[in-house]
């Protein structure tokens, strides 16, 4: 985004407002991870992981919220270690996850990451089953 605003403060207020805006109202669950643990996430996420409030989800590790093993074989506990250690080389990640549900039920989903120089790691669930554009890449999972 450009903007040929002078004031660069409040350019950067508004673009914090925007990027706030767009975190908070996105359909998908974004959940945002620093140093291995889940430190803000949306609405979305709450509502898809069946938690209550925010406080329920923040602070755990991925693998806290997943099953003991991912459907490649892997545990959730060493996926999710090399995901986020290769989050900080590869920047973006696109992956198949399943995580528990607060009443225990599995959810599949696909997983995207993107990170920045900041250390923080924001992870994007979304369905791939209602969503048309992913039909090829989520068969390759299926």
């Amino acid at each position: 985004m450009v903007r040929k605003d002078s004031d660069q403060s409040s350019t950067q207020t508004a673009d914090g407002n925007l990027y706030q805006a767009l975190f908070d109202n996105s359909p998908d669950a974004i959940l945002i991870v620093k140093d291995s643990k889940f430190v803000e996430c949306n609405q979305s996420a709450i509502d898809m992981l069946g938690f209550l409030d925010m406080d329920e989800l923040l602070q755990s590790h991925p693998s806290d919220i997943s099953p003991e093993y991912q459907p490649d074989g892997q545990t959730s506990l060493d996926k999710a270690n090399k995901i986020m250690a290769n989050a900080s080389s590869q920047h973006r990640q696109r992956f198949e996850w399943v995580h528990l549900r607060a009443d225990g039920g599995s959810l599949r989903r696909l997983s995207s990451s993107i990170t920045k120089p900041l250390n923080y790691c924001i992870k994007q669930l979304y369905d791939p089953v209602n969503d048309p554009t992913t039909d090829n890449l989520y068969s390759k999972y299926s």
